[in-house]
């Protein structure tokens, strides 16, 4: 941007008027020029008006955001200072009127032409003075409600049939409703409780391989609290903006400006004003990692942000908490670094999930599949199959894990329980559902390996009968194919 001499120090708009008919150099590239109803700067370059306030028929200030340039907004603004300020947008590459007794206006202002012979002006005419506006309150909880919000989970609408619980089971683990988890994990949770009650900063975040639970943990543990939520996917997030929601092409009948601000379902839910939870789910995986900006002041004491665009502020309220998920581990790929500023916005209660051991495992699977050691293929699938998943991860750990499985990724507990829904609900035999599991999370080195762990705990694959080329045409042929 050029240096605009003067700008700095101009003088406050209507105490000095150039003279009716004078036109007056404002900086380099712009010009000033008065009538009877106020004054207007313009370009030298082509004339065109950038802005104009006018004292009758009344105070105004108003500036045509198409023309303005980068090298003349700086002049805008100087002109228009005691009035408000004109800011661009990157997003949309537009500029903005913000004034000072309100919100930001996007559509531009439309500038009367100003008559080519001014009349006289006998004495300048003071502006009306500008009473500033109350500034603009977040939206009232009444205004909001959970039926206005689409993806708002309840325990009811996740078909619970009434409130679940967190019941000891003993040896250090409890079970938030479905999910296992250890109780010391547990009780770092319920400490957000008392701390988001008084009003502090309290977050949580879920850490762990995929596969163990980690959101249904969050989700699970909101329930047993009666809180309902609203699950942010991480990888929705491109911008700063987008937590809390966008800007959008203004459809509405006679709508006056160019674009709306569309609230996120996770803003509306905090704007009730009741106690909820808020679950970012894999936290690490934004567009990049300048778009965790955008939530570092909802974390902190301030517990609050203001998105660029949106009308307002969004407040968290006391009962109102935040919990994040991540998987970490150089298997995960295309997520971003999630750095100190953003962790320890999360120390209230840091959990960090596992896998269990196969006892426990193979408990799961029989709770989360019912029938599983009820099917034609023997007793105990359940035990079987929780031993492959242990020896598949023991194998991927070891020194030589590259070797053993090239892709270096585990069968997890969540790939466990749908192989085992696989077998109970598709009729597939166990072989065939581990391997459509395979074939789906592996790569082709790794079947080798896992025809093996199968083996071990299902026996041997059934013979094939193989077919030549030739057999296969003439069986298409006799079949009329």
């Amino acid at each position: 941007m050029p240096n605009v001499r003067g700008l700095a120090t101009a003088p406050a708009l209507l105490r000095s008027h150039p003279k009716p008919g004078k036109r007056v150099p404002y900086g380099t590239l712009c010009y000033t020029e008065a009538d009877a109803s106020g004054i207007r700067l313009s370009q030298v370059s082509d004339d065109a008006t950038l802005a104009v306030v006018t004292v009758v028929p009344e105070a105004s200030a108003k500036a045509a955001l198409g023309r303005i340039t980068p090298d003349t907004v700086a002049a805008v603004n100087a002109f228009l200072r005691p009035y408000g300020k004109v800011k661009h947008y990157w997003r949309t590459n537009q500029y903005r009127w913000h004034p000072l007794t309100g919100a930001p206006v996007s559509a531009p202002a439309t500038v009367a032409p100003v008559a080519a012979t001014p009349a006289p002006v006998a004495a300048p005419v003071a502006p009306a003075p500008v009473v500033p506006a109350a500034p603009v309150a977040p939206v009232a909880a009444s205004k909001v409600s959970l039926a206005d919000i689409e993806t708002a989970m309840t325990w009811q609408s996740q078909g619970f049939a009434k409130k679940p619980v967190i019941r000891e089971v003993g040896y250090g683990y409890s079970m938030v409703a479905d999910v296992l988890a250890p109780t010391e994990h547990v009780k770092r949770l319920n400490g957000l409780i008392p701390r988001r009650a008084a009003g502090k900063a309290a977050n949580g975040l879920i850490t762990g391989p995929a596969g163990t639970a980690k959101t249904k943990l969050a989700v699970n543990w909101a329930f047993t609290h009666d809180l309902p939520v609203v699950v942010i996917e991480g990888q929705s997030i491109q911008t700063a903006s987008d937590w809390f929601g966008a800007l959008v092409p203004n459809d509405e009948a006679g709508a006056t400006s160019q674009f709306r601000w569309v609230w996120s379902d996770a803003a509306l839910l905090i704007m009730t004003g009741k106690p909820c939870a808020i679950v970012i789910d894999e936290l690490n995986r934004p567009e990049n990692e300048r778009a965790l900006n955008g939530v570092m002041g909802l974390l902190d004491w301030r517990s609050n942000a203001k998105p660029v665009g949106a009308p307002h502020a969004v407040r968290l309220q006391p009962g109102q908490i935040v919990l994040g998920t991540l998987n970490e581990g150089s298997e995960y790929v295309g997520t971003v670094e999630i750095d100190k500023a953003v962790r320890s916005r999360f120390v209230g209660a840091g959990v960090r999930m596992g896998y269990t051991s196969e006892g426990i495992e193979a408990r799961i699977i029989r709770q989360q599949v019912p029938g599983i050691d009820a099917t034609e293929h023997g007793p105990e699938v359940s035990r079987r199959l929780a031993r492959i998943a242990h020896q598949q991860r023991a194998k991927v750990a070891a020194s030589d894990g590259d070797q053993a499985f090239p892709s270096g990724t585990t069968l997890d507990t969540r790939a466990v329980v749908s192989i085992g829904e696989s077998i109970v609900l598709s009729g597939l035999t166990p072989r065939e559902a581990i391997m459509s599991a395979v074939q789906a999370l592996m790569w082709p080195e790794d079947e080798d390996k896992m025809n093996a762990l199968i083996e071990s705990q299902f026996g041997p694959a059934p013979e094939e009968i193989a077919g030549s080329e030739e057999d296969i045409e003439n069986m298409l042929d006799a079949s009329g194919y």
